[in-house]
């Protein structure tokens, strides 16, 4: 499973860390301040995130994907 590791920023995005838990939307929150949040999501839900916050802007971080097989074929 890949994992996303997001940037989130906008007016109060802490608004937004509350509906993600009430959506459900299973996250590890790497830091938060007034104007941006630092996400770790599966990539699934990035998706979802992106429709359900139209007013934020989201960006991807890293891609934990390309580690993961990277690290299958490594000798």
């Amino acid at each position: 499973m890949s994992h996303y590791i997001i940037k989130i920023e906008g007016h109060r995005p802490n608004s937004l860390l509350s509906l993600l838990i009430i959506l459900k939307i299973p996250f590890i929150k790497r830091k938060e301040t007034k104007t941006y949040l630092i996400l770790e999501i599966e990539e699934e839900y990035f998706e979802k995130i992106k429709k359900i916050a139209p007013t934020y802007q989201i960006s991807i971080l890293k891609n934990n994907y390309y580690n993961e097989v990277k690290d299958l074929f490594h000798d």
